[in-house]
């Protein structure tokens, strides 16, 4: 009895994962590889633009709370000293925290009076964006701006996470960078301008985005750039 040139393998694995290999003669598999594969047909990235203080990071706090979803990633904040601002911070969503900019702190790096925190934002965010990417939660960036964009490694964990199937939220500097323009150029973002009048609306906006999977009709409240 002579062995059929045919080889059968049953491989169980979840829906989400994919396993590709090549067979040569001589029964030899080569080439195995095993990933998770991405159902992107409806997943849209969604980021807010404006001017300082108009409000942006408030709206997607707002949104948070209203999806009552797990999230990660992280916020900017201001470091104030009684009125006076003196520094940035950064805060993930898993209780981390950091300097990214300070007055007094002596870097190569600068925007205005302030010196850029690189190795110390990448140490933090690095960690945290990747913690995103192993799960399925709704990405936070807050936000990609002159500050952040320092960071080479920052720019390509934003990459990684503009390609995962995970929902994103975030916000975005509202002048020019080629980063920034290389991400407003894709298909898969949405980025809405954050007006005074407008703001009051664009919380309902995005959760009706994220619940719909980008397939919400905009108001003209939205102005989308």
């Amino acid at each position: 009895m002579g062995f059929k040139n045919t080889l059968t393998l049953l491989i169980f694995l979840p829906k989400n994962l994919k396993l590709s290999f090549d067979i040569t003669p001589g029964f030899c598999v080569n080439n195995i590889e095993l990933g998770l594969t991405s159902n992107k047909k409806n997943k849209m990235n969604i980021f807010l633009t404006g001017l300082p203080g108009i409000g942006k990071t408030t709206i997607i706090k707002k949104v948070i709370e209203k999806l009552n979803r797990s999230t990660c990633g992280f916020f900017t904040t201001e470091e104030r000293e009684g009125e006076t601002r003196v520094g940035f911070k950064v805060e993930t969503l898993f209780g981390m925290q950091g300097v990214l900019a300070h007055k007094d702190l002596k870097s190569k790096y600068r925007v205005g009076n302030y010196g850029i925190a690189v190795t110390g934002f990448e140490k933090i965010v690095s960690r945290e964006l990747e913690r995103c990417l192993r799960g399925s939660s709704i990405i936070i960036i807050d936000e990609i701006g002159k500050m952040e964009l320092f960071s080479r490694r920052f720019q390509d964990l934003v990459l990684k996470c503009l390609d995962a199937p995970n929902p994103m939220v975030g916000t975005i500097m509202f002048g020019y960078h080629p980063f920034v323009e290389r991400i407003k150029k894709r298909e898969d973002v949405k980025i809405f301008e954050v007006t005074r009048k407008n703001r009051n609306q664009m919380v309902n906006i995005l959760v009706s985005e994220l619940a719909g999977e980008g397939k919400s009709k905009v108001s003209s409240a939205g102005k989308k750039v």
